[in-house]
Formats: structure tokens, C-alpha cells, sequence
């Protein structure tokens, strides 16, 4: 039965996860966003859990994890030990699913190995109004498709893990003070898990590195790997786009980046690599 759950401001001490229903909506008071903040002995994955492990799979086929959303909220796991692994929301879902205005805070420590938003199935919707402070990785993401808007990261030393993806489309993103800006170099012996990123309108301020890929002219699947940047805004960046074993493919600074990429580029007459 469709449910709105509506959190009133204040702080909710919790202990264990929150688990919506199906065509659930947990909505917080939008002018004063209430705080879910886990205790020092949580148990769970995730303050809020979208799709909970009874098992060693997921209770429900993530791509049919529908018509569910959360908005206005302060997710806070600073009170569970930095060097514990801690998540604030597990959201495995898909079409008719969205999250909207919701901070999540974590432990601003070296030891630090606290996920803000873990997403690793699914077929996806629309996330929009996201702040990750602090955290080993501000969101760790993998889904086949999404579109994303005005996210910011704050001190996460990488703010966002692709874990894989068919294509994800980045739109304002604000990235500061992380080590790693995007990390989309993930792969399984050489194969490539993530197909495509583009990423437009964004700005990285004192980020180690924006981008790091594994994509190479003879990397695998083929067309897996591509990049693309319009309107990137890079302030004291030294490398925009570092790809595998340290390699420099596009030097940063203080810069704009109008455009650039790499993948295939399909001609009638067949492919080629590209890159720039």
C-alpha cells in the first residue's frame, strides 16, 4: 500500500536500520531536515537500507525495486568508530526512485572508512541535492544507468567509486578538498567495469586528481571506459585525468576544460580510438 512517512525536525538516535517499504516515501521536514544519527553500536547496512542482505544476495531483485524516495534528511554515522565500516544508506533500486536533499555527514579522520551512499545493483532513477562531508568515499556506485544533479563533496578522500555502470550522467557536481575526484578505474583482471561516465557543468576545488580512469587505447570491453567532460572547472587540480599506473592523460592546474574524452569514435566507415 503506497505510504508517505513524514520525520518531523529533531534527531533520531538509531541503532538499526530503517528499511522502506515499496511505494514508500520518507520525507523530513524540508525547511529544518531532521538528523538520523547512528548510534556508536549500530547495526546494520545502512541507516537506511533500501534492500537489506538476509542472505549472501540481495532480498529483492534490485531491478525491481520500484517507486520508492527519501528527501530532506542529515544521515550522521560520526558517532560509529572512523576505522569501522560503516554506511550511511544502501539504496540497490531502480525505475521511479529518487533522493533529494539529504547531507551525510561521516568522521573527517585518516583511519576513516566510512561510505556515504552505496549503491552496487540496480537499473536507476534520479538523485538530485546531495552532500557527502567527510568519509573514506562519499558515494560508492555502481547501477546500470543514472542521472545525477548538484552533488557536493567535502573532505571524503575519494568522493565518488564507480563501481560499474552502462552510462551515468554527472551534472553539477562540486568536489573539494578529496584526494580522488571521480574513481571509474575499476576492472576485473583487466576488464573493464565501467562503460561510460560524462560528466558536464562541474567544478573540482584542491582535489588530487578529478578523474581516474583504466581506460587505455586496448583496454576491454572495447567502447567500456569512455569519458566525457564539457564545462569542467578545475581549481589548483594537478591532474585532471590520470590514467592506469599513474599515467597523466590530461594535465590539470587552474583551468577550464571546455571539452574532452576518450572511447570510440564511430564513423560509416567503421571506429577509432579517440582521446582529447
Amino acid at each position: 500500500t503506497p505510504a508517505v512517512v513524514y520525520f518531523p525536525a529533531g534527531t533520531y538516535l538509531i541503532s538499526r536500520s530503517i528499511l522502506p517499504a515499496y511505494f514508500t516515501q520518507l520525507i523530513g521536514d524540508a525547511a529544518n531536515p531532521p538528523t538520523l544519527k547512528a548510534s556508536a553500536n549500530f547495526e546494520g547496512f545502512g541507516l537506511i537500507d533500501g534492500n537489506p542482505y538476509y542472505t549472501d544476495v540481495l532480498n529483492w531483485k534490485s531491478v525491481n525495486v520500484f517507486f520508492r524516495q527519501v528527501r530532506n534528511f542529515v544521515i550522521d554515522t560520526t558517532a560509529i568508530p572512523p576505522a569501522k565500516a560503516a554506511t550511511g544508506m544502501h539504496w540497490p533500486t531502480s525505475q521511479a526512485t529518487s533522493l533529494q536533499n539529504i547531507v551525510f555527514r561521516m568522521p573527517q579522520t585518516p583511519d576513516v572508512v566510512h561510505v556515504g551512499l552505496f549503491i552496487e545493483e540496480g537499473s536507476g532513477g534520479f538523485m538530485t541535492d546531495l552532500t557527502f562531508i567527510g568519509g573514506d568515499v562519499g558515494a560508492s556506485m555502481g547501477n546500470q544507468q543514472y542521472t545525477m544533479r548538484n552533488f557536493k563533496f567535502e573532505g571524503c578522500k575519494t568522493a565518488i567509486y564507480q563501481i560499474w555502470d552502462w552510462g551515468w550522467t554527472y551534472s553539477g557536481l562540486e568536489i573539494n578538498n578529496c584526494q580522488i575526484g571521480i574513481d571509474m578505474s575499476a576492472n576485473d583482471n583487466g576488464k573493464l567495469n565501467v562503460g561510460s561516465v560524462t560528466l558536464i557543468d562541474s567544478t573540482f576545488n584542491n582535489v588530487g586528481v578529478a578523474i581516474k580512469t583504466a581506460w587505455t587505447a586496448s583496454s576491454t570491453p572495447p567502447a567500456a571506459g569512455s569519458l566525457v567532460m564539457e564545462n569542467i572547472q578545475l581549481n589548483n587540480v594537478p591532474v585532471a585525468v590520470q590514467g592506469s599506473n599513474g599515467a597523466t592523460l590530461l594535465a590539470g592546474g587552474n583551468t577550464v576544460i571546455q571539452a574532452w574524452g576518450n572511447g570510440h569514435s564511430y564513423t560509416p566507415s567503421g571506429f577509432s580510438d579517440f582521446m582529447g
